[in-house]
């Protein structure tokens, strides 16, 4: 049980963001059930994301796409992500 309970909230961070990129159109490299997800932006997109928040390049693609990773540790708010959604809406 503890097992299952460690990582429960930020799971759920990381699904909340993952959901709202969607809306918002984006891909993602795979679909992820843990705290870390791989969305699929523009290196411009990267550059801002990287400075604003701190993502990790995880993956060079074709057509100036690269695929990012952002992670929900046991610091990560609710705030943090919608943060982050906004800054995308931008």
């Amino acid at each position: 049980e503890l097992y299952l309970s460690i990582g429960k909230e930020e799971n759920r961070l990381a699904m909340y963001l993952q959901d709202e990129m969607k809306k918002l159109g984006y891909k993602f490299f795979s679909d992820s059930k843990t705290n870390q997800i791989f969305p699929i932006v523009d290196y411009d997109t990267y550059l801002k994301l990287e400075k604003e928040f701190g993502v990790e390049l995880w993956s060079n693609l074709d057509n100036n796409l690269v695929v990012i990773r952002f992670v929900c540790g046991f610091e990560t708010k609710m705030e943090d992500c919608i943060d982050v959604i906004k800054f995308l809406k931008m």
